[in-house]
């Protein structure tokens, strides 16, 4: 477990030598470091809640199943009144079990995940988006 902020340059060094990312996260906003490696063809394991299900889908990656869970007191700034996800533990135990023991297997949804990524996210295509969106106003 790694609990400290890294550099681009780390964070890149440590996505090029891990094979799946894991994330399972209560919220998310767009889930870039997810993005990210899918883009590099890891597995990636997150909650099926929030930003990342703009991107995530059953073919492309391991939606992990979750339940809503109030946000408690200090436990997040604003989060009074408020709920988030709450990952399935023995979901996430399944899943990083299945992507050791079924590694090969999971060449599809790793080969999705890059081609999606690609698809909607390379800086070309959000270019031509943005540029759209600029010419409509």
């Amino acid at each position: 477990m790694i609990d400290e902020v890294l550099t681009d340059s780390e964070m890149c060094t440590l996505q090029n030598a891990c094979d799946t990312f894991l994330s399972a996260h209560r919220s998310e906003g767009f889930g870039l470091n997810i993005a990210e490696c899918m883009r590099l063809g890891k597995l990636a394991i997150a909650t099926g809640y929030s930003g990342n299900t703009d991107f995530m889908t059953g073919s492309n990656s391991v939606l992990l199943p979750y339940d809503m869970v109030p946000v408690r007191p200090d436990e997040y700034v604003h989060g009074e009144g408020q709920e988030w996800a709450d990952p399935k533990h023995d979901a996430v135990v399944d899943a990083l079990r299945w992507s050791i023991d079924e590694f090969e297997r999971t060449s599809t949804l790793r080969n999705q995940a890059r081609r999606d990524i690609t698809a909607r996210f390379a800086p070309d295509v959000i270019g031509r988006r943005m540029i759209e969106a600029l010419d409509e106003h």
